[in-house]
């Protein structure tokens, strides 16, 4: 997907006809608009996410309001005003046209009546000239291009992109995985087969005898329980998201304060400390019953083992085993008639007598054996022991270490709420009051969350328990027994198609991982390590001495740590379209892509080292970037890493009614060009000024 341009026609702030084109190079791939607040940046990001889904960003106000306000108040009485955006964009070697519009016509009191509500019309022009005739379904199309759960790691604001880094955002980067991988169409057809394996036990149980009715009603009544539990889980989930989400938001103004800085920054490694301790106490624990389960018979195996040695070393002494004679030498020699002296061995002959006699004396190959295995084990089940008493003794110390050093950690904490407590400001007391009282909701939402996830795990293995019975139950009639192969077919489909989603998705999960921990060391000048969880977490961390510790991160590095993430989900799409033989999607659907970036406010959280950084690495990340800027974050430490791959630039020439405005200039290559400038009428209104690249 390559972008050529982007037209408005009275779309919010742009008042008449409007366009931008899009830098296309391989080299000068960025086009940078500046803007003041106010300006139109946001619209111009809205305009493509409208166009293209009929969505926009969270920071996108009144979004039932996009006819512009001038060419509303203009026109006539029963009148019908339109705003529309036209995207033109480029995907394989066909030309796109995306056009949405919305429509309202003027009543005698002012007010409006929809006439068309955000309706789309696509149609495409091939390598030959052809115009295709519009789409009759252009969001389906669309779609198939870019899907609808891609596009916010496209296009998005650079300010809120760092919200990809909190709680809230697993369970959408968990959706981008998915669909990155093309695995859409297997995970509507997991869900599919779900309503139609209840309808083919409906047909079950009109055919079945009582006894299988009843275990079909548990069935149905246990799945109405998972249901039941897993919205509570949801939402106990999504409360605890909040919650963090609120207290990172105090964590950020507390830093803020003058008293309150240094001790909060403090805390904030503080607890990224004590996290990570608890996460390496559960692990411990984990593989303490772990290895419980599976060696803990060796603890018992001491005595046995040495008493078995000492029996096996004494046959061994007295030269019972291994035997010095083998009892098919014997049986050659009396087979052959000949002793190994040279005698011969006549059936009957004391010789032969003698010789035979050997026999009893000889010993069983199989015996030998067994003496040789029993030995070997015996030795290994001590060297097993003594491994298992040494590796548990390893776990036991650093349990004991991670434990003091958590207790000294929680007394540090402590040690810094009272300090703010007594030394901060009114403001900083009641906000870390405020944090008290969710650390405190925090708790209680865990527990209760730990409380669904056991229940949810009980009920899970009562239903395998439940559809066990019922597939080894034994039915008479052909229709019952074609029913109940249909159920069992059905069953085992969706467990090879959930099979295919968690393969596929832990796959990708890595892959993207290891491109997020590439990426972010072309941004980062800090020597710290990111990491996409097996939760989907965007995670960063760093070396202290021996081990690893959490990052209490800032606002900067939420935002750097996105944008990495940003740019390993573009990686891996190219890759994924570059990689596909066939684009007729198959069974997966989706087959990758390769896709613009469109950056608002890219560079606000950032400090200047972080915004020069971003600034170089940006344009490398994708064929294509559009940023959007103010004059404060465009110029300055950017401009210089941006210019060399700059292929078109524009000013959003802001008009503004206001009275005790102050007229500023932006200035570009020497030259002065409007900003923020006295509009001549009582509108609010934007020029799209371009501005040559020399």
């Amino acid at each position: 997907m390559r972008l050529r341009s982007l037209t408005f026609e009275n779309f919010r702030q742009f008042y008449g006809s409007q366009s931008i084109r899009f830098a296309e190079g391989k080299e000068k791939n960025v086009t940078v608009v500046y803007g003041a607040n106010g300006a139109g940046k946001t619209t111009i990001l809205n305009a493509f996410t409208w166009s293209l889904f009929k969505s926009f960003t969270p920071a996108f106000d009144n979004p039932s309001h996009l006819i512009n306000e001038r060419a509303w108040d203009e026109a006539q009485t029963l009148d019908v005003v339109s705003a529309s955006v036209r995207l033109e964009f480029e995907h394989e070697n066909k030309v796109y046209q995306v056009v949405r519009k919305t429509s309202k016509l003027k009543n005698r009191d002012g007010s409006g009546q929809l006439q068309i509500d955000s309706e789309a019309q696509m149609w495409h022009t091939d390598e030959t000239g052809r115009v295709s005739a519009p789409s009759k379904y252009p969001d389906d199309a669309i779609e198939q291009i870019l899907p609808n759960r891609l596009h916010r790691f496209f296009f998005f604001d650079g300010e809120r992109i760092e919200q990809l880094a909190k709680q809230s955002a697993y369970e959408q980067i968990g959706e981008a995985i998915k669909t990155v991988l093309g695995l859409a169409v297997i995970e509507r057809g997991h869900t599919h087969l779900a309503t139609v394996c209840k309808k083919l036990e409906g047909e079950l149980r009109d055919v079945s005898p009582p006894d299988m009715q009843r275990i079909i009603d548990e069935l149905e009544a246990i799945d109405r329980q998972i249901s039941q539990k897993t919205k509570d889980r949801d939402s106990e989930v999504k409360k605890r998201e909040n919650i963090a989400d609120e207290i990172e938001a105090i964590n950020v103004r507390l830093r803020t304060l003058a008293e309150a800085e240094a001790l909060q920054k403090r805390r904030d490694e503080l607890e990224a400390s004590f996290t990570a301790g608890k996460l390496r106490l559960a692990e411990i624990r984990a593989e303490l019953a772990h290895k419980f389960s599976v060696d803990g018979h060796l603890a018992f195996s001491s005595g046995l083992c040495s008493i078995a040695l000492e029996k096996l070393e004494d046959l061994r002494v007295k030269g019972a085993l291994p035997t010095p004679l083998k009892r098919q030498f014997v049986e050659d020699l009396l087979e052959n008639g000949v002793c190994i002296c040279g005698c011969k061995l006549e059936k009957g002959s004391e010789s032969y007598n003698l010789v035979a006699d050997w026999k009893n004396k000889a010993g069983s190959a199989d015996v030998e054996e067994v003496w040789t295995k029993l030995t070997a084990q015996a030795r290994d089940f001590i060297r097993q022991r003594e491994e298992f008493y040494r590796d548990l003794q390893n776990r036991q110390r650093e349990l004991v270490e991670i434990q003091q050093q958590q207790q000294t950690r929680s007394e540090d904490i402590s040690a810094i709420d009272a300090a703010i407590d007594t030394r901060g400001s009114e403001e900083a007391r009641e906000l870390n009051s405020k944090r008290k009282q969710l650390e405190l909701q925090n708790e209680s939402a865990i527990e209760a969350a730990m409380a669904r996830k056991i229940e949810l795990d009980a009920l899970a293995e009562d239903r395998r328990a439940k559809v066990k019975e019922q597939q080894d139950k034994k039915l008479e009639g052909e229709k019952a027994n074609l029913a109940q192969r249909r159920v069992k077919i059905v069953i085992e489909t969706q467990r090879l198609f959930q099979k295919i989603l968690e393969l596929r998705t832990e796959e990708v999960r890595k892959t993207l991982d290891l491109r997020l921990k590439k990426i972010y060391g072309r941004i980062s000048f800090k020597r710290y390590t990111p990491e996409l969880s097996d939760g989907f977490r965007l995670e960063l961390t760093k070396t202290v001495g021996a081990g690893v510790e959490p990052v209490a991160r800032s606002s900067g590095e939420n935002q750097l740590l996105s944008l990495a993430f940003v740019g390993s989900i573009a990686d891996l799409a190219r890759e994924r379209y570059e990689q596909t033989a066939s684009k007729d999607g198959g069974l997966t659907g989706f087959q990758g892509g390769i896709y613009p970036i469109v950056m608002d406010s890219a560079f606000g959280s950032l400090d200047e080292g972080y915004q020069k950084a971003v600034a170089k690495a940006v344009p490398s990340l994708v064929p294509q970037v559009v940023i959007l800027v103010s004059k404060s974050q465009g110029l300055g430490e950017v401009q210089p890493e941006l210019a060399p791959r700059i292929g078109e630039r524009y000013v959003l020439s802001y008009w503004t009614p206001k009275d005790d405005m102050s007229e500023e200039q932006i200035r570009l290559d020497g030259v002065s060009r409007q900003y923020v400038s006295k509009s001549p009428n009582d509108y609010e209104w934007v020029e799209i000024m371009e501005v040559p690249v020399g």
